[in-house]
């Protein structure tokens, strides 16, 4: 299945892109979130926050065909 993975701030930095389409097998957020930091492994050493859909995910959730995941940096309100 088809998904778009956005990533932001020093994310972006350190992944060179702001924007991947990745096609994957993974059905569930914490395998594709393995995936990706196989792909791209300096995210391990950072701290960061998943959306899927525009909405901040804090447990493992079920993934759809052009699921939208956004990878965000820690962030301070203000």
């Amino acid at each position: 299945m088809n998904v778009t993975v956005l990533f932001f701030g020093m994310l972006a930095e350190v992944t060179q892109t702001s924007v991947l389409e990745l096609n994957t097998n993974s059905m569930h957020l914490t395998d594709f979130q393995n995936e990706v930091l196989n792909l791209f492994p300096d995210l391990k050493k950072m701290s960061f926050k998943i959306a899927v859909n525009e909405k901040i995910v804090e447990e493992d959730v079920p993934l759809t065909a052009f699921s939208k995941i956004a990878f965000l940096p820690p962030f301070a309100g203000g």
